[in-house]
This record gives C-alpha cells, structure tokens and sequence, in this order.
C-alpha cells in the first residue's frame, strides 16, 4: 500500500474516533446535567454514629444509644439515654432520660 494513502486512511479514522470520543462525553454530560438527585420528605433510621478518623465513636443519635466511653472502655450508665450522646476526648455528655 502507498505510505501516502495509508496516512490519509490513518488521519480519516484518527479523526472519526475523535467524533465519536466528543459525542460519547457530551451524551454523558446532558445525561448526568438533566439527571436530578432524589429528595425525599424525611429519613428514618434508628441510630447515627459519627465516628473520628481513627474510627472512634464520637457521637451518636438514637434511641436507646450505647453505652459511653470512658478512657478507652465501655462503662455502663445508670439508665437509658434516649437523645444523644457525644464523647469527647476528656469527657462523656448525655442528654436525655
């Protein structure tokens, strides 16, 4: 084959797969620009846990939650707290009965 008839052929299918690149990126585009996030009117869970980079528990809502932290063990609390609970490196506070 002539060297000159294969770069054409060359430049010709070079520049049909960049078409297809560019109409592939812009049916992505309007498919994720026309694509809407779900909202819903309320989230129901028992319990949230926010935990720390380590992994820490450091907060939790719920009802009822566990018990605390109390340097680096779990202790028992003298009844049930049903609001929340936030653990911090110094100190345990609960709110709730």
């Amino acid at each position: 084959m002539d060297p000159i008839q294969r770069i054409k052929r060359l430049e010709r299918r070079v520049s049909v797969l960049t078409a297809c690149l560019v109409l592939t990126v812009a049916a992505f585009a309007i498919v994720g620009l026309r694509a809407q996030p779900a909202v819903t009117e309320s989230l129901r869970v028992r319990q949230i846990t926010v935990v720390d980079a380590k992994g820490t528990e450091r907060l939790w809502i719920g009802a009822p939650v566990p018990n605390p932290i109390s340097e680096g063990k779990r202790v028992s609390r003298s009844g049930p707290c049903l609001v929340w609970c936030c653990s911090m490196r110094t100190a345990t506070n609960e709110v709730g009965t």
